[in-house]
């Protein structure tokens, strides 16, 4: 579950600002070359962004945003990615399992600090 303004980030559960850069995502990115050249080439590039500003650029649900306006957009242009669409997609969904989830704790030490478990 990823809530909002920053009530995840005691889980060491990213933000969506942060989201690109977990420890986690970043292991993945370097594993999945096809997503990382793509958010490099679509996102961050034409916005004068790298990975380690791209929490200065569009955040993870922005970019989903945009490719599914992109997919159900009315007005004849070649929707982003083509065939490519639904690989990207897939991969932004493993990247944010593996920064929200993998390497994580739920223990109670961050959900009541002051019971001291």
């Amino acid at each position: 579950m990823i809530l909002g303004a920053g009530a995840s980030a005691p889980l060491e559960v990213p933000t969506l600002r942060n989201l690109f850069k977990d420890a986690q995502a970043r292991a993945h990115l370097r594993r999945d070359d096809f997503l990382r050249t793509k958010l490099e080439a679509l996102i961050w590039e034409p916005r004068g962004h790298t990975l380690e500003t791209s929490q200065n650029s569009l955040t993870v649900e922005e970019v989903l945003t945009l490719l599914r306006d992109s997919e159900k957009q009315p007005y004849g242009l070649t929707p982003l990615l083509g065939p490519d669409l639904d690989r990207f997609r897939r991969g932004l969904y493993v990247l944010i399992k593996k920064a929200t989830y993998d390497a994580k704790s739920s223990s109670s030490r961050h959900l009541n600090p002051l019971t001291g478990c």
